[in-house]
């Protein structure tokens, strides 16, 4: 019986990952191998292993990655003490250019010793060696080995490409008139005969027997497929993997054309609840079709033929079920949905190639690539220039001889890319000027048959008024009337006033008898709306693009996935918490939330902005509603929530006024319990803004006319609803009261209005910030370009008082590395100025301690 081996990864671009399947592709020969994420084991699970190998990578300011941080949480949460025989081998991955260099494996290490346990064998990787990380790696890889020998048994180390897979190719194939059937046809005889005739054109002859053996034993075999089911993109993603299915219905540039940065507004619906506040959605990418086909073509490989992926059936190996195993699959879909051509190679990948080669000028070229000692070629030639295997292949198309079966074994899988949410679901975003007859892209139901002839029959026979006139799903906007997609940039479309989300309340209202066979009331009402109402995911998605050379700019797969899709397209991905849930205490109106953010990364951050928003509002407005209280006191309770002395802070930098700032109408409303200052680095006029004064003549108004008002017309509405007898008939006359109650609550407000423009700096910003408007501008206006740390030394006063208040919470948004660490470096001078008998030793330790209990929080996910 063979030992068992655990193998986990804490990866976030994949590195952590490949060093894990390079252990795995050597030891499945001599070793069952259970090769999971950290997220995907369940602690109590550790129990039945000896050796548990972990290999984790540090992101962003000290970050565990994302598929590490539910494990890091379970972690910290039990209190488990791990036996003796438990060996522990433990790599870390880092940069030690950067102040938390390996901080999460030091920190994982640190953790698995209180916790008892037997770490035999710990090392740190550098990128920053002359060899980068592998060099400390394969010194740790070789110790493994070692102590396995040692206490186990003797084993020889696998170099040939792994065999984890079968592949079997359908003889029921229904593309026999695909346009390269000849060349294909002439391939597969190349491939499977027992003797391939060399020719001139570089076709190769296979001289790995086993290798040979497997593609005899793949063409000769039979398979009708009688019972082998077709694969469902829905059923393998949705029902196995678990994710949600999601339809694009908005993706719009926010950025002008012609600029440099491409920035979307996404609106993504999915018939699955989504309940999360500060959520990240984890989505899973696809490769870019006619680039796979072309490759394909290369290769001389048939993406129209139907293949069946089998597991090895010498193994016993686990891992998460990730390709679909045992279904018949297109080729095409097989690359595109699940192997990752356009990661960057690894080393190990040019190892398998050399035996895939009869050339040997490119067998000597492989393995020099392939050398983790001496890594000059690899660094030049696939490091620096970021080479894929899309690239490679590409280049050596006409001199390797590779199948199906060698790539499935070989290639990484695709991993989800993670993004952060914009809107907050206690509110309901409306979509608007969509095509509501292409609701059929989502799941076709009885309920979505019955809903699209209802709309027709409303649309087509001029029913609008009446549509138009339910305000049944107004409760359910609970007090944040406007829609967050107007205010993203000033290029999105205009309100057509007739809403997503009125449609189809009045829709679930009136067909409700029809689906259900329930009298209509208020319950059944909410209950179906509701349904609607968290379906909705806001995203703004930036994408990342470097120019590598001249010929070569590199895309991220995911970002240029997303931007490309067109409305009706759909998406598999999942929702989960971010880092900023850690803390819930950012929801708590006592506590001061200092924001800091560049560029794109905002999107990270807004989502605290609009849920504060929402929970000032709804405080404000059950004080109003209060019977115990009179209309006096309301009005002072509004003044005192107004000038607020201790508002949050928010330093937002961007590159220009013109394109970068994306939410520029939307921050007007937050004004009310918000600072923000801004920072415009390429701006040659208005480099620093601060918002409060440029805006200082209509912010209190629009807080009022968009959170008094309206949410007044929403309690109106709610109080009609809950009257069960309420007929279509009398809304009109409903609307016609509220908007008279409307305009008087708008004149008793004005007197709040006046007061807070006219103590709008004097009194309370100047006392706060210890220096006047004009103080800034002069402290500013040397600085040829202004940055967000520019403006936080200025304000170094106030930034020190916050720091120290046990209240404070400070979210940092910026995928930036050196950003997060330029700005720790600030916090730390700006203490050091206010307390020079401290030494720096102390000072660093004081914002660990803040970033521990996440009273500090860097998010770089967006």
């Amino acid at each position: 019986m063979r030992e068992r081996i655990l193998l986990l990864y804490g990866s976030e671009y994949g590195t952590s990952y490949d060093c894990c399947r390079n252990i795995y592709y050597e030891l499945y020969t001599s070793f069952d191998i259970d090769f999971f994420s950290l997220n995907e084991i369940n602690i109590i699970s550790l129990y039945k292993y000896d050796n548990i190998v972990i290999i984790v990578s540090t992101t962003g300011y000290g970050c565990c990655p994302h598929n590490m941080s539910q494990f890091w949480l379970a972690l910290h949460n039990n209190n488990l003490i791990f036996y003796d025989n438990m060996k522990f081998h433990l790599f870390g991955l880092g940069d030690s250019s950067y102040d938390n260099y390996n901080q999460v494996a030091k920190k994982l290490k640190k953790k698995l010793k209180s916790l008892n346990a037997n770490i035999v064998n710990y090392s740190l990787g550098n990128y920053q060696h002359p060899s980068m990380h592998f060099s400390n790696f394969n010194i740790w890889k070789n110790n493994l080995y070692t102590f396995l020998k040692k206490n186990y048994y003797n084993f020889d180390i696998n170099t040939d490409a792994p065999l984890l897979y079968d592949v079997i190719i359908c003889e029921d194939n229904k593309n026999e008139n695909h346009v390269n059937s000849e060349n294909f046809n002439k391939k597969k005889k190349n491939i499977y005969d027992k003797t391939h005739k060399e020719d001139n054109t570089n076709i190769i002859n296979n001289n790995n027997n086993n290798n040979m053996n497997n593609m005899n034993k793949m063409k000769n075999t039979s398979f009708l497929l009688k019972n082998v089911e077709t694969f469902n993109i829905d059923d393998h993603f949705c029902k196995l993997l678990n994710y949600n299915k999601f339809v694009v219905t908005k993706n719009e540039r926010c950025t002008n054309i012609n600029y440099e940065r491409d920035v979307r507004y996404m609106n993504l619906i999915t018939t699955d609840e989504c309940s999360n506040i500060c959520g990240l959605i984890k989505v899973h990418p696809f490769l870019d079709i006619n680039k796979t086909k072309e490759l394909l073509k290369l290769l001389k490989i048939n993406y129209n033929d139907y293949i069946v992926i089998i597991p090895n059936k010498n193994l016993n190996n686990k891992e998460s079920i990730y390709l679909p195993i045992n279904k018949k699959i297109k080729v095409l879909d097989l690359f595109i949905y699940f192997l990752d051509l356009n990661k960057i190679v690894t080393p190990f990948f040019f190892t398998y190639l050399t035996t895939r080669t009869c050339s040997e000028i490119h067998r000597n070229k492989f393995y020099k690539i392939a050398d983790t000692i001496n890594i000059s070629d690899y660094f030049s030639y696939v490091y620096q220039d970021k080479r894929s295997y899309f690239d490679i292949m590409f280049d050596f198309y006409n001199y390797i001889n590779i199948d199906i079966n060698f790539l499935i074994n070989t290639l990484p899988n695709i991993q989800d890319r993670s993004y952060s949410i914009l809107n907050i679901f206690t509110t309901y975003t409306n979509i608007d000027n969509y095509n509501f007859f292409n609701i059929y892209n989502l799941y076709v139901s009885q309920k979505f048959l019955n809903m699209l002839h209802f709309l027709k029959t409303n649309i087509i026979s001029n029913h609008l008024l009446d549509i138009q006139n339910v305000n049944s799903v107004q409760k359910l906007q609970s007090h944040v009337p406007h829609s967050y997609g107007n205010h993203i940039s000033n290029g999105c479309s205009e309100n057509t006033g007739l809403t997503y989300s009125k449609i189809l309340g009045n829709v679930y209202k009136k067909i409700l008898k029809r689906i259900k066979g329930e009298t209509q009331n208020k319950d059944n009402t909410n209950k179906y709306t509701y349904m609607y109402k968290q379906n909705i995911i806001e995203l703004l998605v930036c994408l990342y693009k470097i120019e590598i050379n001249k010929n070569k700019t590199l895309k991220g797969l995911c970002s240029d996935y997303l931007i490309n899709l067109n409305p009706g397209s759909f998406v598999y991905s999942k929702i989960e918490n971010s880092m900023l849930a850690l803390n819930k205490n950012i929801f708590n109106l006592d506590y001061t939330i200092l924001y800091i953010s560049v560029g794109a990364a905002f999107s990270s951050l807004i989502q605290v902005l609009r849920h504060r928003h929402y929970l000032y509002s709804t405080k404000y407005l059950e004080s109003n509603h209060d019977k115990n209280k009179n209309v006096k006191q309301n009005e002072h309770d509004y003044k005192n929530t107004k000038i607020k002395e201790k508002k949050d802070l928010l330093f937002l930098g961007f590159r220009q006024k013109s394109q970068d700032f994306y939410f520029k109408d939307e921050m007007k409303s937050y004004l009310y319990f918000s600072y923000i200052f801004l920072a415009f680095s390429q701006d040659v006029e208005d480099k620093f803004v601060y918002y409060n004064k440029l805006n200082c003549n209509d912010s209190s108004r629009k807080w009022v006319e968009d959170n008094i008002i309206s949410n007044n017309n929403n309690v109106n509405d709610n109080n009609d609803n809950n009257n069960n007898n309420v007929n279509d008939n009398n809304v009109n006359d409903n609307n016609v009261n509220r908007n008279n109650h409307s305009n008087n609550h708008c004149n008793n407000n004005d007197c709040s209005y006046n007061i807070y423009n006219e103590n709008h700096f004097e009194e309370h910003e100047q006392n706060y910030f210890k220096m006047s408007y004009e103080q800034m501008i002069n402290t500013l206006q040397k600085k040829k370009k202004i940055y967000v740390t520019d403006i936080i030394l200025m304000l170094q006063n106030t930034i020190y008082d916050l720091l120290k208040e046990k209240n404070t919470i400070i979210l940092i948004a910026g995928k930036s590395r050196p950003f997060s660490q330029n700005l720790i470096k600030t916090f730390a001078d700006i203490i050091k100025n206010k307390e020079p008998n401290k030494n720096m030793e102390e000072i660093n330790l004081f914002i660990k301690k803040k970033i521990d209990d996440f009273s500090i929080i860097l998010e770089s996910w967006y």
